[in-house]
């Protein structure tokens, strides 16, 4: 929400990877994800809290036609704007994105077309940008819990160069505006490459936590609030409806 200030999760990461009218071509690989059983029209609703500020974002979860294949469609949405996620609905495998941004009286949008899967080693998650993990970790195997390495592409396709995992850290009880939930933790564990692993020591801690009962919407997500920010963000559920 630094950036885009409409996802629950995107502020928590500043190494956001953005794309413009960007076509990647890839492989079939691994399936690492698995579908959680996303209820058609479910919409989870957020409060974000960092320092004195509080805004507020939701989620709406569609399922989606196109040339007789079914996908599933996440939009996050603020008052600043929105950002569209398609996902292949057997493996949460990214297909498209789309976003909106409001400044002022300006408007801008970036899109993003996958024009098939990355092949993926059996410990790695693709994703098109770190914002998508609120919702693709969703199907993380909670029930064999493991290290997942993200595969972030970068504006010219390219690897990014930082090593990013997904650690399974503790199943948890949390109290939130939404109710009392039990909840898995998971960590988002950023690596540096080379010498700049001497600034590991800045890198701000990143938990995301989800229900335990399926389909493990997010309930909680915590960390920095954007790049340069000193701030820890958190985000809670206050609402969930499918």
């Amino acid at each position: 929400m630094n950036i885009y200030k409409f996802s629950p999760v995107l502020a928590l990461f500043p190494l956001l990877i953005l794309f413009s009218g960007t076509i990647i071509s890839a492989e079939s690989g691994a399936e690492m994800i698995q579908d959680p059983g996303f209820v058609d029209g479910e919409e989870s609703r957020y409060v974000i809290r960092s320092g004195d500020e509080i805004r507020y974002s939701r989620t709406v979860i569609n399922r989606i036609s196109r040339e007789d294949r079914r996908y599933y469609e996440i939009t996050s949405f603020d008052e600043t704007g929105e950002r569209t996620l398609v996902v292949t609905p057997r493996n949460l495998m990214p297909l498209e994105t789309r976003a909106v941004n409001r400044i002022g009286d300006s408007e801008y949008s970036t899109t993003t077309l996958v024009s098939s899967h990355p092949r993926l080693a059996s410990d790695q998650v693709f994703v098109i940008g770190l914002e998508d993990l609120q919702v693709i970790l969703r199907g993380y195997p909670f029930t064999n819990p493991q290290s997942l390495k993200l595969k972030i592409l970068g504006q010219n396709g390219e690897d990014t160069g930082f090593s990013l995992t997904v650690e399974y850290r503790r199943e948890e009880r949390l109290e939130l505006p939404a109710g009392t939930f039990t909840a898995h933790k998971l960590e988002v564990v950023t690596r540096l490459p080379g010498a700049m692993s001497i600034f590991r020591g800045a890198i701000p801690k990143n938990y995301l936590w989800f229900n335990s009962e399926a389909p493990h919407q997010l309930l909680k997500a915590e960390g920095a609030g954007g790049f340069g920010s000193g701030e820890t963000q958190v985000s809670e559920l206050v609402d969930y409806q499918n």
